[in-house]
């Protein structure tokens, strides 16, 4: 049998300008994202680093 404490997990990751941007366009556990302002924010300008590497 596993036990876990707090100390055995790896710390979170750090949320960059772009993961902030994702959740404040998808909102809260069940609600459905604007398709346009995620296509905005897809063509953000400081965004296209990340965004390029998605699709590759």
């Amino acid at each position: 049998m596993n036990h876990f404490s707090v100390h055995n997990q790896p710390p979170f990751p750090e949320l960059t300008d772009f993961d902030r941007g994702v959740l404040k366009v998808c909102g809260d556990w069940g609600a459905h994202p604007d398709k346009e302002d995620f296509k905005i924010l897809l063509s953000c300008p400081q965004h296209q680093e990340v965004v390029k590497g998605i699709y590759k």
